[in-house]
């Protein structure tokens, strides 16, 4: 292994809040240790600021890209700090092991770890990861945990507020001994939106509009912007979509109420596609959280609405799997690709990709 080339991955999480300006340069210095030990040296990093559950990372991304190429690529070997830096999922730390050692390079830890050359450093990376994976799901049951009694005093959890309404930060109470920077969030009407919210909700339980007509009507010359969308990238023509005001009817937030774990983003990650709307009973509620925008009889004439007339079900809802679900990826990094597909005379399921270039992980 003498004289061979290393990268140094380097990744801090969006979860830990860890200083970049420290951590990098730590990491670095530790996989530059570890690299003279093996009579290497690193002469390229990559780095990433992102979760250690998510699969599209930047640094990463561009990291397999020059392992692909053989011949122009600038290292032999990846070294990453710990196995909890390259991935926190078993699966996902599996798959990116595999892909780089299909082309001929191996990826080495400075902490801990084994040898990724024999069976037992592997066997022994192996119980690292999952123990890796088993900290991410404590620490997302505790963290849940926290959320779901902090709803239950009536404060929202969460990023950007709704449309109609504005964050409203609250001090954290006398006495409180953990991050002094955090605070506590209520909502508060934003007066020029909150007509906009009630219109939406008269015009589809009163006169019988459909979101779509109703996203015509907001769309008009002159007619209110559309809520800020979490990704700066998406929405970038500024128009109400009839998806938009379909989530705003369905939210319980306009009646006062804050609900927290009503929407499954998890399984939208792993599968692509949209949020999926959980049972109600898992639902935590707090009442007279806020000032409502509309009354509960709006709201539930409303819903009323929606139960008697059902949109068409797409046929991903319909209990079939697939098996590369939330493992093709479109090449630009987004969302896992949406999988269709009918069975056939044989009970076999034809499939087709949403999307046109792809990248498999294998």
């Amino acid at each position: 292994m003498s004289g061979q080339r290393f990268t140094a991955y380097l990744r801090v999480s969006t979860v830990d809040k860890q200083d970049p300006a420290l951590s990098f340069p730590s990491q670095l210095k530790a996989c530059e240790r570890k690299v003279r030990e093996l009579g290497g040296e690193v002469t390229v990093t990559f780095e990433d600021q992102e979760s250690g559950a998510k699969q599209d990372r930047p640094g990463w991304t561009a990291l397999t890209a020059e392992a692909r190429d053989r011949h122009t690529r600038r290292f032999d070997a990846v070294i990453v700090y710990a196995t909890s830096r390259l991935a926190r999922d078993r699966f996902y730390a599996a798959l990116f092991e595999r892909e780089l050692r299909k082309v001929g390079v191996a990826i080495h830890y400075a902490m801990g770890a084994g040898d990724p050359d024999t069976p037992e450093g592997q066997v022994f990376i192996g119980m690292q990861q999952l123990w890796d994976e088993f900290e991410r799901n404590k620490l997302a049951r505790e963290t849940k945990r926290g959320m779901r009694e902090a709803t239950e005093q009536g404060y929202r959890m969460g990023g950007i507020a709704p449309y109609g309404y504005r964050r409203q930060l609250q001090a954290m109470p006398d006495g409180h001994r953990g991050d002094t920077d955090k605070s506590r969030v209520t909502l508060e009407p934003v007066p020029d939106q909150a007509p906009v919210v009630t219109e939406i909700f008269h015009l589809h339980a009163d006169k019988d509009w459909s979101p779509k007509a109703i996203a015509d009507h907001l769309n008009r010359p002159g007619g209110p912007p559309p809520p800020s969308h979490v990704d700066t990238t998406r929405n970038r023509r500024g128009h109400w979509s009839a998806g938009t005001v379909r989530s705003m009817l369905r939210n319980p937030v306009y009646t006062g109420r804050i609900v927290w774990n009503r929407l499954d983003f998890a399984t939208a990650r792993q599968n692509g596609g949209g949020p999926r709307l959980r049972a109600q009973e898992e639902w935590i509620t707090a009442q007279d959280a806020h000032l409502p925008l509309i009354s509960d009889d709006a709201f539930q004439r409303s819903q009323e609405r929606f139960r008697t007339r059902p949109r068409h079900q797409a046929s991903s809802t319909n209990g079939r799997t697939y098996l590369f679900a939330g493992m093709i990826h479109c090449a630009t990094g987004h969302q896992p690709l949406s999988m269709q597909g009918k069975w056939n005379a044989l009970g076999l399921t034809e499939t087709g990709l949403v999307g046109l270039q792809v990248i498999i992980l294998s």
